[in-house]
């Protein structure tokens, strides 16, 4: 067995990986049918909060618009219902912000998961 002989099945087979992997690759967040992750935040939303190179005060907007809307949330009763499926989803993606450099940040975390 030569080296060269190995070479193309590994890359025909890190392509089959990289595509299998694009096919199977399943939503990072929970999606219900309105198209709103976790039932209630914009795309546009999850995505400048988990961007570290956005500024600080933008990702602090965000959060704190976040736990505006699920003020909002737990206080109608029909949403909280849609939410609840969503809830531990919703927990696990806020903790990550806990250890946020922004003390902003981690402080709106904190709060939002003691509602």
């Amino acid at each position: 067995m030569n080296g060269s002989s190995l070479t193309p099945s590994l890359t025909k087979s890190s392509e089959k990986d990289a595509w299998v992997k694009e096919v199977k690759q399943e939503p990072k967040y929970p999606r219900f049918s309105n198209g709103l992750l976790f039932s209630f935040l914009k795309d546009e939303q999850v995505e400048m909060l988990t961007d570290e190179n956005n500024e600080w005060k933008e990702r602090t907007s965000v959060i704190e618009s976040i736990e505006v809307e699920l003020n909002q949330v737990l206080a109608t009763s029909d949403r909280k219902m849609i939410f609840l499926p969503y809830a531990t989803p919703f927990i696990g993606f806020i903790l990550q912000f806990i250890k946020d450099i922004n003390f902003k940040i981690s402080l709106t975390a904190i709060q939002i998961t003691g509602k």
